[in-house]
């Protein structure tokens, strides 16, 4: 059985790769897993990188100058020997490059294992060092004894001085439960450089101190905010939003919200500008209060209201889009090379939205979005070249475009060659098991349409056995991202 358009709800959008028809899909989901962890190679062994050159770095010293008078010493012969390795390297086989490649590595490997020692004993003896000085500056210092006695009594700046000796183990062995005491006995006497370290110690935490307790970095978030710190208030209406270390109340997240929007701050704006799309239970959507906010955050300089006020006139909150209105921001971004409003831009010149319809000028600007990185814009062109959209029709090209968004990720990308691949379509080999997969990594990659797809491949057993259970699964995530035929398939299997 194949899937026809009518049954899957063949969607066209737009964006491109690169590859031959019959080449189409038949190892892309290979292609994606091993791009992924290309990505996540590159990550470790440039973090290993890093390590390595730290560890050279801090014995430094040493190795120049033993390098340096090694260098002055061998005269014309240092000279002669490096052209006769020179000459060796460009005769020699292939082994004996191995060989010396090796002999290379295993000295680096030697001198990275000598600086870490170094770096240990070092370590090592400044911890001796450092313990040995606190011991001797007790002895000799009893004004930290009487500093101590005073916060005991509740002085209030010796009672913060205190805190903070123990947190970090000056004068006295570290200690941080007793000093988080101290700071706390200090902060509830409204004491504010208390209040500001123990909101941070306690909204993030710190190793070998404490960890994150949601609960008291609201109280101290909570006290700033009372006190008029802005990006307090900010914190405390995020906390009273989203319901961290205190219950949800929406009034008082708005309240300080608002009082710190008007202090200037953006991520107050934004915040406020998202609560009102209706996605809190108790707060109705109301577009034009999150137009307001939205666009005060961006007044503000917030990238996060820029990118939300985007998907706001484009319709992607509620509402009618409103591209005359985005057009200026798309083009703002565009100026700054911004890959996703080039593509955003690109896209009003090809349907000619909110301009003049300029094809070949959008095209362009698709071309740099590839450029840039947006995965989306190949997509994009991609769809325009597969289906003669403005351009000669060529599929391959099309393809091609495809192939190399899914490869990067791109949901529609994926889903539009899972299609193709499942049914043999377009001149591609017909395999539906790599479709299958091909549809599964859309659906991970967020389209909308993939799940409905895939329960309507296991409800009806399209290249795969029949199975109600996961046909359910699948109309179950259509229906959480909002797929209306999703939940009428759900009401028919009952």
């Amino acid at each position: 059985m194949t899937l026809t358009t009518t049954t899957i709800r063949y969607v066209t959008i737009a964006i491109a790769c690169s590859w031959t028809a019959a080449a189409g899909a038949q190892t892309i989901s290979q292609d994606y897993a091993r791009y992924a962890g290309m990505l996540n190679n590159e990550r470790t062994r440039t973090a290993e990188i890093d390590r390595t050159d730290q560890a050279r770095l801090n014995n430094s010293s040493g190795s120049s100058s033993g390098s340096s008078s090694g260098s002055s010493s061998g005269g014309n012969s240092s000279g002669g020997s490096s052209a006769g390795e020179s000459i060796g390297m460009l005769s020699g086989t292939l082994g004996s490059m191995m060989d010396r490649h090796n002999a290379s590595v295993a000295n680096r490997q030697a001198r990275d294992n000598a600086a870490r020692a170094a770096m240990a004993d070092r370590e090592q003896a400044s911890r001796k060092a450092s313990d040995d000085f606190i011991e001797a500056y007790e002895r000799a210092h009893p004004q930290i004894q009487r500093n101590l006695e005073a916060a005991s009594h509740g002085d209030l700046l010796a009672l913060r001085a205190a805190g903070l000796q123990y947190l970090e183990g000056r004068g006295v062995a570290k200690d941080p439960q007793k000093g988080l005491s101290l700071l706390n006995d200090a902060a509830k006497r409204d004491d504010r450089p208390a209040q500001f370290v123990l909101a941070r110690l306690y909204s993030d935490g710190e190793a070998g101190i404490t960890g994150p307790d949601p609960v008291q970095g609201h109280r101290w978030n909570l006290a700033l905010a009372e006190f008029g710190d802005v990006d307090h208030m900010a914190l405390a209406c995020a906390g009273f939003i989203h319901g961290k270390g205190t219950p949800v109340d929406l009034a008082a997240g708005e309240k300080w919200c608002t009082a710190a929007m008007n202090k200037g701050n953006a991520t107050a704006a934004n915040n406020l500008g998202v609560l009102y799309t209706g996605g809190e239970p108790g707060i109705k959507a109301d577009l034009v209060k999150v137009r307001a906010f939205l666009e005060k955050a961006v007044a503000l300089h917030s990238d996060q209201g820029r990118e939300n006020l985007e998907n706001l006139y484009a319709g992607l909150l509620g509402g009618e889009p409103d591209y005359k209105a985005a057009l200026g921001l798309y083009q703002e971004g565009a100026a700054r090379n911004d890959s996703t409003d080039e593509c955003n831009l690109a896209i009003l010149y090809v349907t000619g939205t909110a301009v003049t319809k300029d094809i070949p000028k959008g095209i362009e600007l698709l071309k740099k979005a590839i450029q840039d990185g947006s995965v989306r814009a190949s997509s994009q062109l991609g769809s325009m070249y597969f289906h003669g959209a403005g351009v000669p029709e060529d599929k391959a090209l099309g393809l091609k475009l495809w192939r190399q968004a899914a490869v990067q990720g791109s949901p529609e990308a994926l889903f539009r060659l899972g299609i193709r691949t499942m049914n043999g379509d377009d001149g591609m080999q017909q395999d539906q098991i790599e479709g299958e997969r091909l549809l599964h990594l859309a659906a991970d990659n967020g389209d909308p349409d993939a799940p409905h797809v895939l329960g309507q491949i296991y409800l009806h057993g399209y290249g795969v056995d029949k199975d109600p259970a996961a046909a359910r699964k699948w109309f179950q995530m259509g229906l959480d991202r909002g797929d209306t035929e999703c939940a009428d398939e759900l009401k028919k299997m009952g």
